[in-house]
């Protein structure tokens, strides 16, 4: 049997790092440690795997304009002829559902922009749309993600695409 490691301790510097064989052989102590996370280290961490989930089970779908997704989609909009607008979704919503935006083409937002409708929630606590045609955000992954309250949906870009979340 491989000798354990105790001296790194799960969560403790806020730190997101997968678990390695030796580290689950040892048990609780060498996960937890001898200071558990807080709540907020915990809390993170167990977002950062809702997500993955969220992604790796999300169903991909492409969409016209004005339709609306669904709690689990990943978008993937080709607005390379025109302006595309896609509404988030109002049913099935819960702290934490999240709707995935992802190109299929090279210029997703550099040549025609893309409009995330409201469907009368907020989005980032502003009754507007949500329009993304920043230049150079080609290539990236969005996350719309339901937080409910005045703030409505919450839209971060959670990576690039080619690679996992």
């Amino acid at each position: 049997m491989a000798a354990l490691d105790f001296t790194r301790v799960f969560a403790e510097s806020g730190a997101k790092e997968t678990l390695t064989d030796i580290i689950y052989d040892g048990g609780w102590d060498s996960i937890v440690g001898v200071t558990p996370p807080t709540k907020d280290q915990f809390n993170s961490i167990s977002n950062e795997q809702d997500k993955k989930l969220t992604y790796l089970n999300g169903t991909r779908v492409s969409r016209a304009t004005g339709e609306t997704a669904a709690v689990g989609d990943i978008v993937e909009p080709d607005n390379s002829a025109a302006i595309l607008t896609i509404n988030l979704p109002t049913a099935d919503l819960f702290v934490g559902a999240i709707v995935y935006f992802e190109q299929v083409t090279d210029q997703l937002y550099s040549t025609y922009g893309l409009t995330l409708g409201r469907n009368g929630n907020n989005i980032e606590g502003i009754a507007d749309d949500f329009v993304m045609d920043s230049r150079g955000a080609d290539n990236t992954k969005i996350a719309a993600t339901w937080v409910a309250g005045t703030i409505g949906w919450k839209i971060s870009v959670v990576g690039v695409v080619g690679t996992t979340i």
